[in-house]
């Protein structure tokens, strides 16, 4: 399994469990349920980089149900042997990527908007009337952070927001407002400042940004808005405010005001919400109490762990991501398929054929270092450097296979016929793996001369000779392998397989030229 879909299955289980967590809480007050949805989200945009760095300490078997065979192509290449294509990303991800940047640049131009609706509005003086009010206000729910006033020329719902310099925007018509309705509106804003809503809001808006195709996240945000304005309703009614004319409040304030075109900002009353609100309110049963401090952070201790925990699980399907993969090619650049090809390690080894394009594919390695040797009759055997490999880490391990040496062998016999004998370089593999080899060939041979200066002087032993079959079937670059031999015998030796003649190796039907050793062995009668 990719990572992509991990992070899918760990941000379903983490909004799964805020739902199955919020069943209980349905009698406990609404910042407990506001709390939990903001973890939720919250642990939604910790995942992705949670699951890249937490240490995978838990691995979860999946099997893969495609995983590929030995020998299977893992990569189209080209029919003249070329590279294999690079990787592209999957469509799904350009799908996300154009979902995710639509709604951020939604949300940055809501947030432009309710800036400018700011920024036409004048600040109230201070100090004044207002102030004193808000400022009594933050000292009765404990808000020490300063809270500027403005007031719009246009009739909007009154509304928070700003994180580092929060403002309260009210309308016009504020200003003919009773003492009364005006320190519940402001109460009611600055609860919202003290709670911090207005950041929570912005943490929907980018989780819901980054998980548009999940409609759990939907889900967890409309409760988080609706958890938020219930919870505010309980800190008005906790502070003394009574039930009945606060529901009337809401109502005629969603009645006369013109609600926030854009939800980048905290608006006090909106339709959508309004009578489930108002039952909140008047349910006299309902409890009412804030979250303390000390719940708060036991209940962020306990999600920090659980995020953690999950973001260490990782699926263990590595058939389909781990092992080592490559081309197995000639010294043409032609592809070599139906070849041989091991792995070893010091469990044991594995071995996989070529396909027709001259790939091979090892998956579910374990973690280790491995040794690749690909064998071929008409090629040397290729042994590789040891390879480490990882857990879902593919590695690659291109080889190229050249021609292997051709060996004859002679017995010269003093004072008698020569007798030549021909040992070819060994038994036919069974297999047969590489390109389109066609061995090399003697075709016309003269036998060596035993020197009568080494007969007479009791001399005899073995001349190797190494030689380059050109393409032509002649023999270059002739020379004595070993020096501790008689002069005389190699002198003979080099004279007589000058004068060889093969029929070139054939390399996809191209002449080639191959290394010989040739071994010519000078033996006395008795």
């Amino acid at each position: 399994m990719n990572w992509t879909g991990e992070i899918a299955i760990k941000s379903t289980a983490v909004l799964f469990l805020a739902l199955l967590a919020s069943l209980p809480l349905r009698r406990a007050p609404a910042a407990a349920r506001h709390f939990v949805w903001a973890s939720a989200l919250a642990a939604l945009l910790v995942l992705p980089l949670a699951s890249v760095w937490t240490p995978r300490f838990v691995q979860v078997p999946i099997p893969s149900p495609s995983a590929p065979v030995f020998g299977t192509p893992v990569s189209a290449a080209s029919q003249d042997g070329g590279a294999p294509a690079r990787p592209r990303l999957p469509w799904e991800v350009f799908v996300w990527a154009a979902g995710a940047i639509a709604l951020s640049l939604r949300a940055t131009a809501s947030l432009a908007r309710v800036w400018k609706v700011s920024r036409d509005s004048a600040e109230v003086p201070r100090p004044g009337h207002w102030d004193a009010i808000a400022a009594d206000l933050s000292r009765t729910i404990g808000l020490r952070r300063q809270v500027a006033l403005r007031v719009t020329r246009a009739e909007i719902m009154p509304m928070t927001w700003g994180a580092i310099s929060p403002e309260i925007v009210l309308p016009a018509s504020a200003a003919s407002w009773p003492e009364v309705r005006l320190r519940v509106v402001l109460l009611h804003e600055l609860i919202h400042v003290k709670r911090g809503d207005f950041l929570t809001q912005w943490l929907a808006r980018l989780a819901c940004a980054c998980y548009w195709f999940h409609p759990l996240a939907w889900f967890a945000a409309r409760q988080l808005h609706l958890e938020r304005e219930r919870a505010c309703d309980d800190g008005v009614l906790r502070y003394g405010e009574e039930g009945p004319g606060y529901a009337q409040l809401l109502v005629d304030l969603a009645k006369s005001m013109r609600p926030p075109a854009e939800p980048a900002a905290v608006a006090m009353a909106q339709i959508s919400n309004l009578e489930d609100r108002v039952m909140n309110i008047l349910n006299k049963q309902a409890n009412r109490r804030g979250l303390s401090r000390r719940a708060a952070g036991m209940a962020g201790v306990a999600a920090i762990a659980f995020v953690l925990v999950l973001a260490g699980v990782h699926a263990g399907a590595q058939s389909a991501t781990a092992g080592i993969v490559g081309v197995v090619r000639d010294e043409s650049g032609g592809a070599v398929p139906k070849a041989a090809v091991t792995v070893r390690s010091g469990a044991g080894k594995e071995m996989a054929w070529t396909n027709d394009a001259g790939e091979f594919l090892f998956p579910n390695l374990p973690e280790g270092s491995y040794t690749l040797t690909v064998a071929k009759p008409g090629f040397a055997l290729y042994e590789g450097k040891p390879v480490g490999i990882h857990a879902n880490a593919v590695e690659r391990a291109d080889v190229t296979l050249s021609l292997g040496r051709v060996s004859e062998m002679l017995e010269v016999v003093g004072k008698a016929p020569a007798r030549v004998s021909v040992a070819p370089a060994g038994p036919p593999k069974r297999i047969r793996v590489g390109g389109d080899v066609q061995a090399t060939r003697l075709i016309e041979r003269t036998n060596p001369v035993y020197p009568e200066k080494a007969q007479r002087e009791g001399a005899q032993g073995t001349v190797l000779i190494d030689a380059v079959i050109l393409v032509d079937g002649t023999l270059g670059g002739v020379r004595t392998a070993n020096a501790v031999v008689n002069p005389d015998l190699a002198a003979a030796a080099l004279d007589a397989v000058k004068q060889w003649r093969f029929q070139p190796t054939l390399l996809n039907g191209v002449p080639v030229e191959v290394i010989t050793t040739i071994t010519v062995n000078f033996r006395l009668a008795p």
